[in-house]
């Protein structure tokens, strides 16, 4: 399977009986956590750690095979990692070296691997990890966040709403999350295993307002909304330490807060998704039952991903035909969302877009068959069966000159989010009993974009070849990395996104630049 690793387990590697208590007894200190952090922002740091274990740990061949072929941590171990350091957290600084700290969080790690998902059904356990390990793009979420909250005036009375809430303007919120983003992903050059330079991965509100031209009032205030104090994160961790898929603290206020001007990061996904995938929740959990949030929500979901599409396929005016939704029928009904049809292969892509996520409920308790099941019709089934519905009855009625019978269809579903990977695919069936699926494709917004950015390069294989090369891979990657496959491995360049990207990024910098003069 694509990106999977194996996970080095205690009971291989070190073979004692220790717990985790005898493991952390008296070492973890505020320096442990800030090592933690470190190690815990980009994926590749997992790697950084893997060669150093290599290089100290290994006291055979045997041993240094296993910490070749198996990696120290995921995503959900470092989580689960910050619960028991937390819980088990000094106020005075332990003994220990830079070096036996790292010593003591590689045991930890492995013996977290021991347990790891014992708890949880498997189909359950493998859908949470394959979508913890997925992350979405940073700067997409950023410019995602503005077309759909700031720009779409339906949700305006609930950007009031936000903003009366909590204080704070949702522009100055974006930018300072975004601000603190780039913070961290400029850090590549500081030496993390290095003693002297690992308290400079602790974010300094006085190094910021020394650098960087930013009110300082509006930058705590945002930290006080995404961070917690030690105290709160310890009383966190304690409480919830036998509820091993509990981390809605760290979802939602991924940053401790260690002093008045010190804030430490508890991991780089938890972080980038408060740009859109958590700020989603912050608005619609200030309405409690029903509300028209989500329809109006779901409304500018849809304009954001229309809109982006235009643009690509524009690029593209010779190879296809943009058909967008129409209405049709007595009584009236509304078509799909978009059609792209391709005359050159006589075939037509119809793309329903939702805003569908998948149920927290699945990734927060161990066994929930039912929020599973629900989850995969919102985002998978539901959508397409619609589409192909719709679809069904255009042609049926003969109401457009390019939805005909003589055409190939093949189906896309979008959602806000999904399961990137499963182990049993959805199965569609044609007039005959036929299987159809491989002409049925889903996918979250994200590997949308990047299916939208290969759209607008200089790129021969048409989208609906695009999309049936997947098929050929579903079984062992998600579509989001078969996508992004195709565009690397092909080497192409989008001067579309580039453009879009920088737009975004000049916008940034003139809310430094008005920031100064605040």
């Amino acid at each position: 399977m694509a990106n999977a690793e194996y996970l080095l387990m205690h009971k291989d590697f070190y073979k004692t009986q220790e717990s985790i208590e005898e493991i952390l007894d008296n070492k973890a200190d505020e320096n442990s956590l800030t090592l933690l952090s470190s190690l815990s922002f980009k994926h590749h740091q997992a790697k950084v750690f893997k060669e150093w274990s290599i290089s100290r740990l290994a006291n055979n061949k045997s041993q240094q095979q296993l910490l070749e072929q198996h990696t120290p941590y995921g995503r959900l171990q470092i989580w689960t990692c910050w619960k028991h350091y937390l819980s088990h957290l000094n106020q005075k600084p332990s003994q220990q070296s830079l070096q036996d700290s790292l010593a003591t969080l590689h045991r930890t790690f492995c013996k977290l691997n021991d347990s790891d998902g014992e708890q949880q059904h498997p189909q359950q356990y493998f859908l949470t990890t394959t979508t913890a390990f997925s992350r979405d793009s940073w700067e997409f979420q950023f410019i995602r966040a503005k077309k759909i909250f700031l720009e779409n005036k339906t949700l305006a009375p609930y950007i009031s709403d936000f903003e009366s809430h909590y204080n704070i303007k949702l522009v100055d919120y974006l930018n300072i999350i975004y601000l603190m983003v780039n913070i961290y992903h400029l850090k590549d050059d500081i030496d993390y295993l290095n003693p002297t330079q690992l308290d400079r991965w602790v974010l300094d509100i006085d190094h910021i307002c020394a650098s960087v031209p930013i009110n300082r009032k509006t930058l705590t205030d945002v930290l006080g909304l995404i961070s917690s104090t030690l105290e709160e994160s310890q009383s966190f961790a304690k409480s919830t330490i036998d509820e091993p898929n509990n981390f809605t603290l760290f979802r939602n206020r991924p940053f401790i807060k260690l002093s008045e001007t010190r804030y430490l990061p508890i991991e780089g996904k938890l972080v980038e998704d408060l740009l859109f995938n958590n700020l989603y929740y912050k608005i619609k959990d200030l309405y409690v039952g029903k509300s028209p949030f989500m329809d109006d929500f779901g409304g500018a979901f849809e304009t954001y991903a229309v809109n982006l599409s235009n643009t690509a396929f524009s690029e593209k005016k010779d190879q296809y035909k943009i058909i967008p939704e129409f209405p049709f029928g007595k009584p009236q009904r509304m078509s799909p969302d978009l059609m792209i049809s391709c005359p050159e292969n006589n075939s037509v892509t119809v793309i329903e877009i939702k805003s569908a996520r998948v149920l927290d409920r699945v990734f927060s308790t161990e066994r929930d068959d039912e929020a599973v099941d629900n989850s995969f019709e919102k985002t998978k089934a539901r959508p397409l069966i619609q589409a192909r519905t719709r679809i069904g009855e255009i042609v049926q009625r003969k109401v457009h000159p390019d939805l005909t019978d003589s055409k190939y269809y093949q189906f896309l579903a979008v959602t806000m989010n999904d399961f990137p990977l499963i182990l049993e695919n959805i199965v569609f069936t044609g007039p005959a009993g036929e299987d159809i699926s491989s002409s049925f494709f889903s996918m979250n917004i994200e590997a949308y974009e990047v299916l939208l950015k290969i759209i607008s390069c200089d790129y021969e294989i048409t989208l609906d070849n695009i999309l049936n090369g997947y098929n050929h891979y579903k079984h062992k990657m998600s579509i989001k990395t078969y996508l992004s496959r195709v565009f690397t491995h092909n080497n192409l360049h989008s001067e579309t996104f580039v453009q879009i990207i920088n737009g975004s990024r000049s916008e940034y910098i003139d809310y430094l630049r008005a920031s100064r003069n605040s």
